[in-house]
């Protein structure tokens, strides 16, 4: 989601998408991942460097940083060192060049983002900081539910994530729209 929003921010008005999705975001990427709660802080994190890093660390073994990457113990920590192993020199490059929060008032069309209180990994508190630039877009959506945990939102009896069905159906939406113009 992050790096659709910087993208939509950076084109501004010569953006060739329709509009955008952003679900689950965590917004402000350098304050985000420090607000992440247990138990799911510790196992994404453990994920991402087990999934991620761990099987590609011959490539990484260059940059001076893999050590910290891999001792991170929480997101927070492994996203303030894995600005190396995205391609930059510092983490005030990554950051200046990947945080959607810089870039997101420029964006000029249509972006639905959907996110819930509840979130365990992009907090609920990182809506409610934000979400004054959503409520600013020409063509800002914003879907903000008290359930609905990190990219779930689950209902009945099977467990059918309805996220997905609105999604669908802002997308069949722009797409008509263009149709029509």
């Amino acid at each position: 989601s992050g790096l659709l929003v910087s993208y939509l921010g950076e084109e501004k008005g010569d953006c060739p998408l329709l509009g955008g999705i952003a679900y689950s975001p965590a917004y402000d990427i350098d304050r985000a991942f420090g607000r992440a709660r247990e138990p799911y802080n510790t196992h994404v994190t453990r994920s991402l460097l087990q999934d991620y890093i761990l099987p590609n660390r011959t490539l990484f073994e260059c940059l001076e940083n893999l050590q910290d990457c891999l001792d991170a113990k929480n997101l927070d920590e492994l996203h303030h060192e894995i600005y190396e192993i995205a391609g930059f020199e510092s983490y005030s490059a990554f950051d200046a060049a990947c945080n959607p929060m810089h870039v997101i008032d420029e964006i000029r069309v249509p972006l639905l983002i959907i996110n819930a209180l509840d979130d365990p990994v992009c907090v609920g508190e990182n809506v409610i900081e934000n979400q004054h630039h959503i409520q600013q877009l020409p063509a800002g959506i914003l879907v903000k539910t008290r359930r609905g945990s990190h990219c779930t939102f689950y209902e009945g009896w099977r467990g059918g994530s309805w996220a997905h069905r609105i999604m669908g159906d802002y997308l069949s939406a722009l797409s008509g729209a263009a149709r029509r113009n």
